[in-house]
Formats: structure tokens, sequence, C-alpha cells
């Protein structure tokens, strides 16, 4: 028990999310559910729910010499950052002398029956997987799983991946309550590991399609399950990362997964484990173009949609950080240009954010060029007067279109 007390304090929580988020995050301890502990030989990974605005799923790892790692689904932790979510979760461990002593014990029995496994001869370790295979059905169903994967028959993996994520055993009257949505997430689950399997023969490609006919299978079952455990969303979670180590190693056409991707982050039951940042080196230019292009033209159809609002903004954030121009190169006849240039200038204007001021500012200049191509520099000018009008009220841009003398 001590020796758990010791891999991590209540300064180091501190430190790892500074003064403000430390004390933000004692007042949330109420407010953590779910807490599970899933203990390692060198590692401990605590899971949890922790409800502020919404419920966020929290993750922290504890390493045994100290090494503190938090992730939340907050839209803060969601940048990276220890939140205070992950403050509130840290303490409730701290504070739960009983659940400290439970994961020293559990530490020390995986470390035994890792060590009588290793003893095992492979005859012996034949029988004992045929022995629980016989009575674990689950053990049994993820094992035929592995078999079809191996085999190679794309056909059969597929439907044998439709029978995982089959709801219907665990629903009744059309609805999944509590306790099993905690069972069919266990058994969903199962399927991860046969897709890390894939990537890691050289079947990338079938891991990315299978991903994603999984994670749309969970999630079309919000609305008919209770999660507030969050079981749903951690599976939809990790099968998230899966679908990125896949995408990593496929390396498939930028274009096709960012109309997944805008597809999905705007779609009725988008997951805020998908991380546009995520994706960079997957998508490259062309790919973060493509997603520019897709959620500038869904923001026009819906100039009020928060989630249109967020992607674009997220991804202009992104581009200026990385000194990426996501907007297309330009066209070969200036009008042609001045029209594209004031379109996304358009489209811009609902946003707010030194990102989205910057990226108006430099199609301002490009169409201001074009204008002066043109000999029509007037209606240039007569359109950012305009503009300045209309937008009087966010004072930083007016400060960046005067100093680019606009």
């Amino acid at each position: 028990m001590r020796a758990w007390q010791r891999d991590f304090t209540e300064d180091d929580l501190r430190e790892s999310a500074g003064d403000r988020s430390f004390e933000r995050g004692a007042g949330y301890l109420d407010a953590v559910s779910g807490l599970t502990v899933e203990p390692g030989v060198d590692r401990a990974t605590v899971r949890a729910v922790v409800h502020g605005g919404a419920p966020y799923r929290v993750w922290l790892s504890v390493a045994s010499r100290g090494a503190l790692v938090g992730r939340c689904s907050c839209p803060y932790g969601a940048e990276g950052n220890f939140c205070k979510h992950c403050v509130a979760v840290g303490l409730t461990v701290l504070t739960d002398g009983g659940l400290i002593e439970h994961m020293g014990m559990q530490r020390t029995r995986d470390g035994s029956v890792d060590a009588w496994l290793e003893a095992l001869s492979p005859r012996e370790l034949l029988a004992l997987v045929r022995e629980q295979a016989a009575i674990d059905p689950g053990l049994r169903k993820r094992l035929e799983l592995r078999a079809i994967a191996t085999e190679g028959d794309s056909g059969s993996l597929r439907r044998e991946m439709a029978r995982m994520f089959d709801p219907t055993p665990f629903t009744r009257y059309g609805y999944m309550e509590y306790a099993d949505v905690h069972a069919f997430a266990d058994q969903a689950r199962g399927a991860v590991p046969v897709l890390c399997d894939l990537v890691a023969r050289g079947r990338a490609v079938d891991a990315v399609d299978l991903a994603r006919e999984a994670v749309s299978r969970v999630e079309a079952l919000y609305e008919h399950a209770d999660d507030s455990s969050g079981a749903l969303g951690e599976l939809i979670a990790d099968l998230l990362d899966l679908h990125l180590r896949a995408c990593e190693a496929a390396a498939p056409d930028p274009t096709e997964i960012a109309e997944w991707l805008v597809g999905h982050m705007l779609g009725d039951y988008a997951s805020d484990a998908v991380r546009l940042r995520d994706y960079c080196a997957v998508l490259g230019p062309a790919g973060l173009a493509a997603v520019h292009d897709l959620a500038a033209e869904a923001l026009r159809r819906n100039p009020g949609g928060w989630a249109e609002q967020d992607l674009l903004g997220a991804l202009l954030v992104l581009c200026a950080q990385g000194g990426i121009e996501p907007m297309a190169a330009g066209h070969a006849d200036p009008a042609d240009a001045v029209a594209a240039y004031v379109r996304l200038v358009d489209t811009y204007k609902v946003l707010t954010g030194d990102a989205a001021y910057e990226a108006i500012v430099r199609l301002l200049d490009k169409a201001r060029a074009c204008h002066e191509v043109l000999g029509t520099s007037e209606d240039f000018a007569d359109y950012v007067r305009e503009l300045r009008t209309q937008q009087r009220r966010k004072r930083k841009l007016l400060r960046l279109l005067d100093t680019h003398g606009m």
C-alpha cells in the first residue's frame, strides 16, 4: 500500500495541472464516477467519468516511478492539457485508501500469474487455453475472430466482426440498460486486438475499413443505451485510436480520409475522441486542404452550426501553428480568384480567434493583388469598408486590417 502511495502525490498533480486547474479540480471530487483501475507490472491506468459541463472521460496513467500522464475528452484536455478533470480523478485515487491497497495487491497478483504462465510448456498452455475457451463463450468468440483474421478471408472476418458488435443479445424492448452496456462493450472490445493484428500483418487497409464500421455501429447505440458510465465512449475511443494507427500504416488517399473525418466530426454521434491534430501527418497538405474545403462548405450551408465553426476554427489554428496554407493555391483567372477569396472571407466572418483573423487578412491580401491586376482596386476598397463595418466589434481583426493597410 505504501508503495502505491509513493507513485504520485498531490504535488505531482499540481505540477502537472498548474495551480489554477488543480484548485478547480479539487472542487470536482463529487463529480467523479465509474472509476476503474487496470493495474500492470510497471504502470496502472485509472479510468473514470467526470460530470462537468458534460460527462467527460478521463484516463490517468500512473507509472511505478512517479510519471503521471492524464487524458480527458473535455475541450481543454483534448488539446493535450492535464485538466481539472484529471486532477479530480487523481485526488479521488489518493483519498481512497482501499483503492490504493487494492491496486498494490492486484499488481502483486498479476506478477505471480505472469510468472506461472511463463513456466508452462507450450502443451500446457494449449491445454489451458482450450479449457478456458470451453467454459468462457466470450473468450471462445475472441479466439474464433483471431483465427478467421489469420486465415485472411475478409468476408468471413467482416461477418464475424458484425456478430461481435451486434447489440441484439444485450437489448430489451429496443434499449440497452446500464449493466448490459458493460457486457456489450466487453464483448466488442475483443475486436480491438484483432484489428491491431491486422495492421501488424500488413492488412492495415482492411483494419481501416473494419474500424470505421465498428465505430458507426457503436455510435448508433447512443440514443438507445444507458452509457452513463462512459463504457461505449471508451470503446469508441479505443477503436478510433486503432483507426488512426491503421491509417498511418495504410497511407490511404488523403482526400478520402478528409471526407471520412469531416463526415464523422459533423455527424449526429460525433465522438470527441477524434482530434484533427492527430491526423495531420496522415492528411498532409492535400488532405488538410480537402478538410478545409469540406468544412468551409459545411459552414456555408449551416452558418450557425457550432460543430462546423469548431472544426474550421481548429483547422485554421493547426495550419497557423504548422505554417501550412490550407486554402487552395488560387485560380488562373484573377476574377475567378477574387470571387473564391471573397467567398472564403464571408465564410470565416462567423469565426473568432487569431487564426481566423489572420486567415481573413491573408485572403484579403490575395484578393487585393487580383483587384490590382484587374484595375478594380476601388471595388476592393469598398468591400473592405463594408467588412470593417460588419466586423466593428472584432478589435483584433480591425487592428490586423490596419497593419496591412486595409
